[in-house]
């Protein structure tokens, strides 16, 4: 596992090993609680899923407002499709999509994360918070020309 963040006042991502390399990863983690703590919003794909297994690894979320883009594509596109992933989405605004290496040569032939290159993993996790980053600002753009009773159905 790793975890992707990117921090766009600076136009900086990164992405940190967790239980993939066999350093130990508490100190990773913690760097990671502190971005949560000054975040001033959370922005993600399918954002409850990185949220529960963030959970898992004592990550508190607590009083962080977030900014789901599958669930605002989900409202915007009056549920149609029921799960969009992300690169249909990315596709959608008109945004590249990423190179499938792990879900291709990985995923798909049985193997978990674990394995995956750490350099395959972490272009992969980077591509996802650059692309998740340029959906939002896309979103951003729509959210505000949207009435106010459908702003509010959103938020």
């Amino acid at each position: 596992m790793c975890i992707g963040f990117g921090h766009h006042l600076h136009n900086k991502s990164q992405c940190w090993a967790i239980e993939h390399q066999p350093e130990p990863y508490g100190h990773t983690l913690q760097l990671f609680q502190n971005r949560v703590d000054t975040a001033h919003i959370l922005v993600g794909f399918n954002l409850k899923y990185d949220i529960h297994w963030c959970k898992r690894y004592g990550i508190d979320f607590t009083g962080k407002r977030a900014w789901d883009c599958q669930l605002y594509h989900f409202f915007k596109t009056n549920q149609q499709p029921r799960m969009p992933s992300l690169d249909e989405v990315a596709v959608y605004h008109g945004l590249p999509v990423k190179p499938n290496r792990v879900k291709l040569e990985y995923w798909n032939q049985g193997l978990d994360t674990d394995v995956v290159p750490w350099d395959v993993l972490e272009e992969y996790s980077l591509h996802d918070v650059d692309t998740t980053w340029q959906i939002y600002l896309k979103q951003m753009e729509e959210f505000t020309l949207l009435p106010q009773n459908r702003q509010n159905l959103i938020l």
